[in-house]
């Protein structure tokens, strides 16, 4: 399977272990299993480790601890067996905006055509924005992934 990983993914696991951690548990289960390289392809962007670290200058009170966070965060994300895909070209975004449009955040639109143009089976995140376009590319939360495999050993 072949998965997009999105920064809402990302920010639980960097940022939210205490916070949330029943979402946290569910992601670090997620990550052992594109680490092992068995049963997931992961991919994530240059978007997502830009978005991840503005979460970091905001969240934090100096930008001193901010930068130092979100260092950290993305060395951990580089870290997993992922795959990180490049920016869109200007052309890729004119080509494929228009089959988007249902997204309500504008934001979440890089993440979807990268998605699609490197051929992903799904988008996993817990932004519930993608189930607009479900119809063009399948969305799940990390804990649907996991409960798929855990139907498939059956």
């Amino acid at each position: 399977m072949r998965c997009y990983i999105d920064t809402s993914v990302w920010v639980v696991y960097t940022y939210a272990r205490r916070k949330e951690s029943n979402r946290f548990k569910a992601v670090e289960r997620l990550i052992k299993e594109i680490n092992s390289g068995k049963k997931i392809e992961a991919m994530t962007s240059v978007y997502s480790i830009v978005e991840l670290y503005q979460v970091g200058i905001d969240t934090f009170d100096t930008l001193f601890e901010a930068s130092e966070n979100s260092k950290e965060a993305i060395i951990n994300i580089l870290q997993t067996k992922i795959v990180l895909l490049p920016m869109l070209s200007r052309i890729e975004r004119l080509i494929h905006t228009r089959q988007f449009s249902a997204l309500r955040d504008s934001t979440d639109l890089p993440h979807a055509i990268l998605a699609k143009i490197w051929e992903c089976d799904v988008i996993v995140a817990y932004d519930d924005h993608f189930t607009s376009i479900t119809d063009i590319i399948d969305y799940k939360k990390p804990e649907e992934v996991l409960a798929n495999f855990k139907a498939d050993k059956k």
